[in-house]
């Protein structure tokens, strides 16, 4: 509030995993002109379309999965170095759910002509498993219609066996904060984060205000969607939208020949 609506400087702790002014630089960083015409958005200064053969080169899918109550589901997907949040809704059950991800599979292919893989990372718990059953079984039922999506399963606060972090939430917010971070991993200054983010103030909000903590073995940890709602905040659903489109997976041999510009 103190940034997007009343222009102030943020009061930020330090125990705030991700620096805002690090999302706020990301929101605000400009599209490439690569994906702009990629996109069909490119417009010269004569004001003329440009059109251009399609330069794109990465796209995936993620979903946060909730079902009834105030909790919302989420689906975005990732085009290029574009992070966007395609819907967000509660009320609808996990069918209603798979279905609109099979529609952005579809709209992306067909809008695009992209031809390569599409991860498409789902939460996995409670009710999500059911969204990532029906995928599979969309796959199986029209394996033509549907060449080339790929469906991860994920689970939010798995315990991992990874250096820094202590679960798969605390390794996905430090995939986010790596991508926008104004440096790289070897310290040297960048001119711009690697993930143009969405202009999403829950998302903003969510992402910068999760606290992190140290497990007993030295790892971050960060807090989960219980202590959250503990400090009165609301469920971070856009959050981890985003960090299921942002999360690495790997695609079995052969699968990745179109990664890559």
């Amino acid at each position: 509030v103190r940034v997007r609506v009343d222009g102030e400087f943020p009061e930020q702790d330090d125990d705030v995993f991700i620096n805002i002014s690090w999302l706020e630089q990301s929101v605000n960083t400009e599209i490439s002109e690569d994906t702009l015409k990629a996109l069909g958005e490119y417009v010269d200064e004569q004001g003329n379309r440009i059109r251009e053969p399609k330069k794109i080169w990465r796209v995936e899918i993620g979903c946060d999965v909730a079902r009834f109550g105030d909790d919302k589901t989420g689906v975005g997907y990732r085009i290029n170095e574009v992070v966007r949040i395609y819907k967000k809704y509660n009320g609808h059950d996990t069918t209603w759910t798979s279905g609109t991800i099979a529609e952005l599979f579809k709209i992306i292919r067909e809008r695009y002509h992209y031809r390569g893989p599409i991860p498409v990372k789902v939460d996995d718990g409670g009710v999500g498993g059911g969204v990532t059953d029906q995928l599979k079984s969309f796959i199986r039922t029209d394996p033509v219609l549907f060449s080339g999506m790929f469906v991860f399963p994920v689970n939010f606060g798995q315990p991992i066996k990874h250096k820094h972090y202590a679960d798969t939430t605390t390794f996905m917010m430090g995939i986010v904060r790596d991508l926008i971070a104004p440096y790289d991993a070897e310290g040297k200054d960048r001119d711009m984060p690697e993930v143009v983010l969405p202009n999403d103030d829950d998302m903003i909000g969510q992402l910068s205000c999760r606290k992190v903590d140290y497990t007993s073995n030295g790892k971050q940890k960060v807090e989960s969607k219980k202590e959250m709602k503990e400090r009165g905040l609301p469920s971070p659903d856009e959050a981890d939208c985003i960090l299921l489109v942002c999360l690495p997976v790997k695609l079995k041999k052969g699968e990745n020949k179109s990664y890559g510009r």
